[in-house]
């Protein structure tokens, strides 16, 4: 390499011959760039200290010291230091802009080599230059390496003697500012004056200086930066740091991005930079895209700037590259393996991603002994402990560090935020989440997550409509595109307001800012089923949100749920039941401490799956994690009564879930009149009584009047009651199709209006074509009273279609026998409706009369028969179709005997049937002895 500048006499110093062999010793063969650099970095440093005139020439030997593909840092500050100190060049280099947007990093010989080396050669070096020396290594450790305790003890060393540079006093001032909190702010405050009092142009001492008086004296730090700007030109550094003084002590953020802009164009190259204006980008403007491309030009500028890092593997989070994000945290991570910032950043991805929470709680317990006082670190972590089935020890533990955050950084709105939700939702303290709700805006009035959350807290701890209503507008003007708050305001206008058209609204916006996410779509598919009924675009929405997060507890469990309201349409539902347990039962794993999945696969398994005893165990389960849910005792009651078929448990588990809801349940309580109407049915006035207290407790239920309605006339004979409270619930609920259907069965049984009831039968169908049992039920009308049996027929099949209603299906199997002989489509529907429900007496009779009167089968109608006694052995009709039967083959069928034997042997209490069988012995076997006997036994039941 040729060096200028040179003369002999420079060239035959034997000293500096001597330092030059022996940095040149040390080399390898094939020496590594970072070798190389520190080098010749090493040999600047020794020229520019001798101080003789020769710049020229240290400046030749430090550039090609950082011209290498790996320059040294130490060699890099070194060259920034000589500029500022020797050249009054305080303009920033790139190369060191680079190491100082890394900081802290992990030099060799930090560890306490650099210091010994630099005390080593104190007999050999001037006093002054050992104390400039002291002071750039201070400074070094300090700046870059974040070890500050060494530095303040160079500091010392050096500034206890005259000479050193007004850059090394600047420094040092930079450094209490840094390192003294307030105890030393007036000291770094002087240190500051005396050394721009030196040098009036140190940029590097205006922008410390400003970046120190920033938060006391704004105006102050606003004219130093503007100084600075002066004497450093379009410096990147200077203008870098303007732009982050703007953006976060003035809060002037179109000057700031401005600012972010010029630094860029200045150095294209300052990963500090780019860092800075992506976090600006991502924080201040919510655009996530700039934002992202904004941490790929950092990450390309500096592959190891942590900020790149971090923020690029955000990007590729929010971008549901799980694996492209994990990957970059993982190299954060292994780049600095003691930065809380990393550490703390992955270990929140483990958590919300991977739902790895073992990992998340290793990293986040690493990132805070790393650092105690990390603001953000402490926060998650704290929301990490309250998230999930935490125990007391959990909520003490997350209060503490939730306490800790707030106290490290009051002014951290996400924190302070998530306190908020926390005590509202986990201490249920509504008094301190309120403060905190307000202490929040108070903060930051623009922050549309928090001016949400404080909206549904209002709502619904204060009952203040009018001001939810009017935060979550100051959400929406304060970030319209943020989709989160969109569908929290979607959730408002559809819960609290009841304005689905607003609601619905809401919702494609906040879809359409965000067509990946598993939260919104899953709210919108929540939405179209319950408030808008269409179960179709529901599926789309749940499957396009399990799509995005298939790990995504809530959603799974909510499309389960979907799934068994698709199944009572009737069809193929073998695959939609599958499909609904795999759905349940990986909601249920994913999230063992959300209860709530538990409750809804225990209603699953016992009306779906028919297997009641998982459906109990894993209801109890439930329940004994939140017993304070009357909605779950209820389900629970329904399946003790209505599957387990125990009265007893059945009437516990309905107190229960009154005692639960306070006893102003209206379902429940009309849940419980029902019950008690045919479990207790001569308790008339205590039924009555619960009856009106339902309609009490909610006046504009319409099916609690609809069922008030049909136990006045049916078990207390008060039709005209009966009349008022139908008309009255209709009113109320003038498109619900169950309750004009239940009308219009009225009008036609009791009140003998044939003409009213096919109006009403019409206006139930209108309100809901694809309810089966209305469907059913007109069908049945058109056919027996009607005597229309190509429209009876048609709506006929439309009920079968619409679900798989055991009674409808035995109906149409009836009507296609009796009326249209067509007995193989007659069967097909006699056995469907057997499958729906095996214990139907009656249609498990007319089957049997199928296959013994059409099929000729009289095997199979025999066991067919007794399975309908069995099912209901009080069903006289049932029992007499039995007996006709039997009757009706007792001189053809050789059989016969057994049959009677084998009926007599499992219902011997079953008067006709004794009768029957004596009948048979007498008159066909000719046995009046036995005969006798059995007629005797029948008369005997009879009797009694």
């Amino acid at each position: 390499m040729v060096i200028t500048g040179s003369t002999s006499a420079e060239a035959s110093d034997s000293k500096e011959a001597v330092i030059l062999r022996s940095l040149l010793k040390d080399l390898s063969t094939k020496p590594e760039p970072r070798q190389v650099s520190t080098a010749l970095g090493r040999y600047a440093g020794y020229l520019s200290e001798a101080r003789d005139g020769r710049v020229r020439l240290v400046d030749e030997f430090y550039q090609l010291s950082l011209s290498t593909e790996d320059p040294c840092p130490v060699s890099v500050h070194t060259y920034h230091w000589f500029l500022c100190s020797q050249k009054q060049d305080c303009r920033s280099i790139p190369q060191y802009e680079r190491i100082r947007a890394r900081a802290p990093i992990n030099v060799p010989g930090s560890d306490g080599a650099l210091v010994a080396e630099l005390r080593a050669s104190k007999p050999h070096t001037a006093l002054d230059v050992y104390a400039e020396s002291c002071c750039r290594l201070a400074n070094f450790l300090d700046e870059i390496c974040g070890l500050g305790e060494e530095a303040g003890m160079l500091f010392e060393e050096g500034l206890s003697v005259s000479g050193v540079s007004a850059f090394a006093k600047g420094k040092h001032a930079a450094f209490l500012s840094r390192n003294g909190g307030s105890a030393k702010a007036e000291e770094a405050t002087a240190k500051f004056k005396a050394a721009l009092a030196e040098d009036a142009g140190n940029a590097e001492c205006l922008v410390d200086y400003a970046l120190h008086i920033a938060e006391e004296d704004t105006p102050g730090a606003a004219a130093l930066f503007k100084t600075a700007i002066e004497r450093a030109g379009e410096d990147s550094r200077v203008l870098g740091e303007h732009a982050f003084f703007l953006e976060k002590v003035e809060r002037d953020w179109d000057a700031a991005e401005s600012m972010y802009k010029r630094a860029i164009a200045a150095d294209p190259g300052s990963a500090g930079a780019l860092g800075r204006y992506a976090n600006f980008l991502s924080r201040i403007r919510k655009d996530d895209t700039a934002a992202g491309e904004a941490y790929r030009q950092c990450h390309a500028a500096d592959p190891l700037n942590l900020v790149g890092i971090l923020g690029l593997a955000g990007a590729r989070e929010r971008a549901q590259d799980a694996g492209g994000a994990e990957e970059l945290y993982r190299r954060g991570v292994e780049t600095q393996p003691e930065d809380a910032t990393a550490l703390g950043t992955y270990a929140a991805f483990l958590n919300n991603v991977r739902n790895d929470r073992e990992r998340a709680a290793e990293l986040f317990k690493k990132a805070i002994a790393c650092d105690p006082h990390h603001a953000t670190n402490l926060g998650n972590y704290a929301f990490f402990l309250s998230e999930g089935d935490c125990g007391e020890q959990e909520i003490e533990e997350a209060e503490k560090y939730f306490r800790q955050a707030v106290s490290e950084d009051p002014a951290n709105v996400r924190n302070l935020g998530r306190y908020a939700v926390f005590l509202e939702h986990v201490c249920n303290d509504a008094n301190a989440a309120e403060e905190y709700y307000k202490l929040t805006t108070d903060v930051d009035p623009t922050n549309a997550l928090v001016l949400a959350n404080y909206a549904a807290f209002v709502a619904s701890s204060r009952n203040d409509i009018a001001t939810a209503k009017d935060l979550l507008r100051r959400g929406v003007e304060a970030e319209p595109n943020n989709a989160i708050v969109l569908s929290m305001q979607a959730d408002f206008y559809e819960n609290v307001l009841g304005d689905m058209d607003q609601a619905e609204a809401m919702y494609q916006r906040a879809v359409a800012l965000a067509p990946t996410s598993p939260d919104i779509l899953g709210g919108y598919a929540g939405f179209l089923a319950s408030a808008r009924q269409d179960l179709d675009t529901a599926e789309e929405y749940y499957c396009r949100a399990i799509e995005a997060d298939r790990l995504h507890a809530d959603n799974l469990g909510a499309y389960a749920v979907l799934l068994m309201a698709l199944c009572r349409r009737g069809g193929d539902v073998g695959p939609l039941i599958e499909r609904a347990d795999d759905c349940f039962r990986s909601a249920v794993e994913l999230a063992p401490e959300n209860a709530s999945h538990s409750a809804n696969y225990a209603v699953f398994l016992g009306y779906v799956r028919c297997d009641y005893a998982a459906a109990e165990e894993t209801f109890q389960r439930a329940l004994a994690a939140e017993p304070d849910q009357g909605e779950w005792w209820l389900n629970y009651a329904h399946l003790l009564e209505n599957c387990v078929r125990d009265d007893t448990r059945a009437e516990d588990a309905f107190n229960k879930a009154i005692q639960a809801s306070g006893g102003k349940d209206a379902r429940t309580l009309a849940s419980f009149a029902l019950f008690r109407a045919r479990t207790r049915e001569d308790d008339l006035d205590d039924n009555r009584r619960l009856f009106q207290q339902a309609v009490d407790a909610d006046p504009n239920n319409g099916p609690n009047l609809a069922a008030f309605a049909v136990y006045l006339n049916s078990v207390l004979a008060e039709p005209e009651e009966a009349d008022a409270l139908f008309s009255k619930a209709i009113q109320v609920a003038p498109n619900n199709g169950d309750i004009i259907g239940g009308y219009a069965s009225f009008v036609a049984e009791v009140l003998h209006d044939n003409d009213s009831a096919e109006v009403y039968y019409k206006r139930a169908i209108e309100a809901d074509p694809e309810n089966a049992v209305n469907l059913g039920k007109f069908a049945y009308f058109l056919h027996a009273v009607r005597g229309d049996l190509h429209l009876a027929d048609l709506h006929y099949q439309r009920a079968v279609q619409c679900g798989n209603n055991a009674e409808i299906l035995g109906n149409y199997a009836n009507f296609l026998e009796t009326e249209r002989d067509n007995y193989e489509l007659a069967e097909l529907y006699y056995k469907q409706a057997v499958a729906v429900d095996p214990t139907h007496a009656y249609n498990l009779a007319s089957y049997a009369r199928l296959l013994a009167y059409t099929q000729h089968d009289n095997g199979a109608a025999d066991e067919c028969f007794r399975r309908a006694i069995a099912a209901d052995p009080s069903d006289a009709a049932v029992t007499d179709f039995y007996v006709d039967f039997l009757q009706s083959i007792r001189e053809t069928d050789q059989n016969t005997h057994t049959y009677f034997k084998e009926a007599l042997a499992e219902f011997p209490q079953c008067a006709p049937l004794l009768q029957a069988y004596g009948e048979y012995l007498e008159q066909v076997l000719g046995d009046t002895t036995e005969a006798k006997r059995y007629y005797k036994l029948a008369s005997e039941i009879v009797t009694l």
